[in-house]
């Protein structure tokens, strides 16, 4: 597994703080990922054959044409984040609240379920071109992967998924982009109730890696990143100009 805090620590001199030392969610966190292509959004890279019933990529998931509404909308307000690179007041809402809340629970009765040990960091670029990144919930060394947590705000949700070992495609899409940016074999998706009294609180889902999908990225990806930067150069910006100008 990458040494990634020393990556991180390297970032110092182009962000002006060390980028290993912070924590999600904190401005300077919000400022290493403007403008990057981050695993939340990994959806866009993709899209769904007409008449596709299962979750095969390759097959029923094929590279999102240029044309695709979502896709180019994430580039378009990427590139605007390069010419307006100002942070956003967070805006708060009871739901996201609820997640930040109960993820240190969720980790927590993770570690305790399952034995692992689950390492906290802040962000993981892809590579030095510092184009697609990810914020994982923590990496997790001895499965050589990491792990996705979620707090459902609904209690159907979390039945759903404990019950029926649910993962939403958008969600397998996040586990296989994050193994794509950071090298990795395994995903483990957490869900966490706090309030389950009856049933168990804590229910995990295993993502494993595939290898059409890594390689599905690596041509998305490049098709992505060649169209918005024909974007920046008409709009007379590079890649790059929205750290320095903090």
């Amino acid at each position: 597994m990458r040494n990634y805090l020393e990556e991180l620590s390297k970032l110092k001199d182009l962000f002006g703080f060390d980028p290993s030392l912070i924590e999600q969610g904190s401005d300077e966190w919000h400022m290493l990922r403007w403008a990057v292509f981050t695993a939340s959004n990994s959806k866009h890279l993709l899209s769904t054959k007409r008449g596709a019933k299962g979750i095969v990529y390759g097959t029923d998931y094929v590279i999102a044409p240029p044309s695709t509404v979502g896709r180019k909308t994430y580039m378009e307000s990427l590139v605007a984040m390069i010419a307006s690179p100002h942070i956003p007041d967070d805006i708060g809402a009871k739901p996201l609240q609820w997640g930040k809340d109960n993820e240190p629970l969720a980790r927590d009765a993770y570690e305790a379920l399952t034995f692992n040990t689950v390492e906290e960091l802040p962000f993981i670029y892809k590579d030095k071109n510092m184009r697609a990144g990810s914020s994982p919930d923590g990496m997790v060394s001895a499965i050589n992967g990491g792990l996705e947590l979620k707090s459902p705000w609904s209690r159907t949700v979390y039945i759903q998924f404990a019950s029926q070992d649910k993962i939403k495609h958008e969600e397998r899409h996040q586990c296989q982009f994050n193994m794509w940016c950071n090298d990795l074999d395994m995903w483990h998706v957490a869900k966490f109730d706090p309030r389950m009294v009856n049933c168990k609180k804590l229910h995990m889902v295993e993502v494993p890696r595939d290898e059409t999908a890594m390689a599905m990225f690596d041509e998305a990806m490049g098709k992505f990143t060649e169209e918005m930067d024909v974007m920046l150069e008409k709009l007379s910006m590079t890649f790059g100009q929205q750290w320095q100008q903090q």
